[in-house]
């Protein structure tokens, strides 16, 4: 006697049907998630893009504060060149 009962159709229709919210509900849960090693790589590429960018402009701030404070102040074109002249261009990223 094939198994057409209508109570075990619904049993196995429910059944799917559960199996299919339960993988349904955790893959939105662990969408959007980063593991902690994934986290970690991108905050430290972020830190070194960061750091890469704005490093010249640090060290332009600092000259010119420094060329300030012993009355030798430049524009900030001139002291870029001369930063440039004295050590080469990529002495902005000391």
């Amino acid at each position: 006697m094939p198994d057409s009962h209508p109570t075990a159709q619904c049993v196995s229709d429910q059944a799917k049907t559960d199996a299919t919210q339960a993988a349904s509900s955790t893959r939105k849960r662990t969408e959007g998630k980063r593991s902690a090693l994934g986290s970690a790589l991108s905050g430290a590429a972020s830190g070194a893009m960061v750091s890469l960018c704005l490093q010249p402009f640090d060290v332009l701030r600092t000259r010119m504060q420094a060329d300030s404070a012993r009355g030798e102040a430049m524009g900030a074109r001139a002291t870029v060149v001369a930063i440039a002249r004295e050590g080469g261009g990529l002495s902005l990223w000391r």
